[in-house]
């Protein structure tokens, strides 16, 4: 469902098309899904396969700034993404990050092991998210 979210929904007035304005990330956790939802008006929730999840993390103000900042970064990755029709859960071992605009949606996969080493051209997003992730624990008592 968050996938279909629309700028105009969150009432983001001057949105371009190529603007991202949501970013959804999954991650492969050996045998589970993790799934950050994330929109720039802070809005967040972190949903794991397993049937747990934090929801509505982004009341807190410090949660929004972090989310906001997480998506207005991720603009600059847009250029590395491809178009997809449909997303995809991540393979073994993969991070997805599936940035939403006003064109659709555009995707990148990544090993997470080199996200996590530092060493992908991404890894400053993956850190990112993984501050996203650590808020809305903090923030919902997980």
């Amino acid at each position: 469902m968050a996938f279909s979210v629309t700028a105009e929904q969150l009432e983001l007035n001057g949105t371009k098309d190529n603007d991202v304005y949501g970013i959804i990330a999954e991650m492969d956790m050996g045998g589970a899904i993790a799934t950050v939802v994330t929109f720039i008006p802070g809005d967040t929730s972190l949903y794991l396969s397993t049937g747990a999840g934090f929801i509505g993390a982004g009341q807190h103000e410090d949660v929004r700034k972090i989310v906001k900042r997480f998506v207005e970064n991720g603009q600059q990755y847009l250029v590395k993404a491809n178009k997809i029709e449909k997303p995809e859960l991540p393979k073994s071992g993969m991070t997805n990050f599936n940035f939403l605009t006003g064109n659709g949606i555009y995707s990148i996969a990544k090993n997470t092991s080199e996200l996590e080493s530092g060493k992908s051209e991404f890894s400053n997003l993956f850190a990112e998210l993984n501050e996203v992730i650590t808020q809305i624990r903090l923030k919902s008592g997980g």
